[in-house]
């Protein structure tokens, strides 16, 4: 979800990208060849780029690459150029210049996996031979086995090669591209592989765990965070080119369509998670409303994939998010403030992941320095979103295991108060009946003496039997209240 935020965020801010470019730089001024002189290993080739924008898409190669055109590029100045969600097609030049005296074979790096359509045409001795790569087609359509686009490069020695690329499609458009050496690249994509496998192994052992807790607890909070982190790994996966390359690399449907699909349920998921844990209907019941509302919207992702509206589904998916975690965020606040101390949890999560993704968007503006943290401040963020709401549930089900203790202690109070308020009555209204039944059974006695008649006799001596029990039957109940009550000592 906050993958998509950023990616959202990111692409309003590169729309006006192709303005800053007119005011920044000049038309016509063609960016300087980068050198290839053997002294490093990766050359990011961000600020050597000359970018021109086809709005129609009409344009070929043989207009681009004529004198007529030669004037419209635009000279880049950011080190990962970005457009975000555009109609346009993108043509990109870029000239290596080889200083050594041998020709050198490189890898050329776009480090994004999610681009639809990129052509890359090498200039040869009858014109310009092409190469395809991209979401658009079939895995095995690549000579290589990188989950990014990459291609084989040679240049020639002494010499400077110019190249051009056309890039559409309608994902979002960014290219940070990269020159390596074949074994850095290949050195960079194992430790790569290293901090991913780490990364959707603690999502796995994660989901493992909280399902079987599930399980065992029957706690539906649990079933939700399952949900949860379970799409969100696999959105995660498709974002970094591992889905398409591993588990559908001959779908070209979901290696588009996954990406809004899965944020819908991420989005649905995380907000009946956050509703259960954050019990926002007893804590903010605005807020739950708000969620409900929310989550009713996120169908709307799924109406634009049902009628192939892909710009409407992402869109949609990065403005809900945005709305979602403002509005979890404001919920574990108001939550946090009438007591409820597992939110806690829930804000340091969040808090986490936004902090890793506003560091990923500074280190692709070229803000802060490109080094581990930076880099993989997305995936360190999220990792500790997951283990602090883990946290957070077993937290919530400590809470709920203390307010049912208090609750049962409260009722058990209540429950003697109410036995010594119902002995003391039982005490008193016996103690209070005997004197009336002991001044009848005296009545009764007195008679005897008085009385002649055999009838009469028989309706006296029922009466005095009556009596008789009545006062043995108030006596053993006085008995049983006193005792009760531990004024009497049984024997």
């Amino acid at each position: 979800m906050v993958l998509v935020l950023f990616r959202y965020v990111h692409c309003l801010s590169v729309r006006l990208l192709p303005l800053v470019l007119v005011f920044s730089c000049c038309c016509g001024v063609a960016a300087e060849s980068l050198l290839l002189d053997g002294t490093q290993e990766r050359y990011e080739l961000g600020y050597h780029l000359d970018i021109l924008e086809d709005k129609q898409g009409q344009w070929s190669l043989d207009e681009v690459t004529s004198s007529l055109f030669a004037e419209e590029f635009i000279r880049s100045d950011s080190v990962a150029p970005s457009f975000g969600f555009t109609s346009s097609v993108i043509w990109v030049r870029f000239q290596l210049k080889n200083a050594l005296p041998v020709s050198q074979s490189l890898l050329l790096q776009i480090d994004f996996p999610l681009l639809e359509r990129v052509q890359l045409f090498t200039p040869e001795q009858t014109g310009f031979s092409v190469r395809n790569r991209g979401i658009a087609y079939p895995f095995n359509h690549r000579n290589n086995n990188h989950r990014t686009h990459v291609f084989e490069i040679d240049v020639e020695s002494n010499s400077t090669v110019t190249y051009y690329m056309r890039v559409d499609g309608e994902e979002t458009i960014q290219l940070p591209l990269v020159v390596w050496e074949p074994k850095a690249l290949a050195q960079h994509e194992m430790y790569e592989q290293y901090g991913l496998g780490v990364y959707f192994g603690i999502i796995i052992v994660m989901c493992l765990y909280n399902f079987f807790l599930f399980l065992f607890i029957r706690d539906i909070s649990y079933l939700y965070y399952v949900i949860y982190i379970t799409f969100f790994g696999l959105f995660t996966l498709s974002q970094n080119g591992l889905a398409f390359q591993f588990l559908w690399p001959n779908s070209i449907y979901l290696a588009k369509w996954f990406n809004p699909i899965g944020c819908g349920v991420v989005l649905i998921a995380v907000v009946l998670f956050s509703r259960h844990f954050l019990q926002t209907k007893l804590y903010t019941p605005i807020a739950d409303k708000i969620l409900k509302y929310e989550m009713m919207l996120a169908s709307f992702i799924f109406g634009g994939v049902v009628f192939s509206e892909f710009q409407f589904s992402a869109s949609m998916s990065g403005g809900l998010s945005i709305l979602v975690i403002v509005t979890i965020i404001a919920a574990s606040f108001n939550c946090l403030r009438k007591g409820y101390l597992p939110a806690r949890y829930f804000l340091i999560a969040f808090t986490s992941v936004i902090v890793g993704a506003v560091l990923y968007a500074f280190k692709s503006f070229g803000l802060v320095p490109s080094n581990f943290i930076t880099t993989y401040s997305i995936q360190i963020g999220s990792s500790l979103e997951i283990v602090l709401l883990s946290l957070g549930l077993a937290s919530r089900i400590n809470t709920l295991k203390q307010e049912k203790q208090t609750a049962e202690q409260h009722a058990l109070e209540t429950a003697l108060s109410a036995n010594r308020l119902k002995d003391s009555f039982m005490s008193t209204i016996t103690h209070e009946l005997l004197t009336p039944i002991n001044g009848i059974q005296l009545s009764l006695s007195l008679l005897e003496n008085d009385v002649r008649e055999d009838e009469r006799k028989e309706f006296l001596a029922t009466a005095n039997d009556s009596t008789r029990h009545l006062l043995g039957l108030v006596e053993s109940m006085f008995a049983f209240s006193e005792a009760r009550r531990g004024t009497m000592k049984l024997e």
